[in-house]
């Protein structure tokens, strides 16, 4: 697999984007929530907040899930570039001469006298000297 090293950093991607959407955001809101209270005996009201701490978590949280996204955004990109470099779609363009090259002249003659393949520029053949008859 010739994009391994994009493979690698998607997963990681998703593995730091799950653990900190999951994981480290929520225990920092949990421990980031500061509470006071209100009121008298019986009629006491507890008020939540969150402190600085407890907003970086759901910020963190936040960031986790874009992170996430994209990591997961990266598979199918990944496979279509493999796609496209080792399967049907490249190679079958690829193999194929186009047209025009097919209608160039050739730029190879061959020896009469051998048979071996020479530049059209050549006038004597490289593995038995015989000279070359242009047309």
């Amino acid at each position: 697999m010739k994009h391994r090293r994009m493979l690698i950093n998607a997963i990681l991607l998703v593995v730091i984007g799950l653990v900190s959407w999951l994981v480290v955001g929520p225990i920092l809101v949990y421990v980031g929530i500061g509470s006071y209270t209100t009121g008298w005996w019986i009629f006491e009201e507890t008020h939540y907040y969150l402190t600085p701490l407890g907003w970086a978590g759901v910020i963190l949280a936040i960031c986790g899930i874009i992170i996430f996204a994209i990591g997961l955004a990266l598979f199918p990109i990944i496979l279509i570039l493999e796609k496209t470099k080792k399967g049907s779609w490249y190679a079958s363009i690829e193999q194929r001469p186009s047209e025009a090259f097919l209608r160039q002249p050739s730029q190879f003659i061959f020896c009469t006298n051998c048979g071996t393949k020479l530049t059209s520029e050549a006038n004597f053949c490289s593995n038995c000297g015989t000279p070359v008859q242009k047309k």
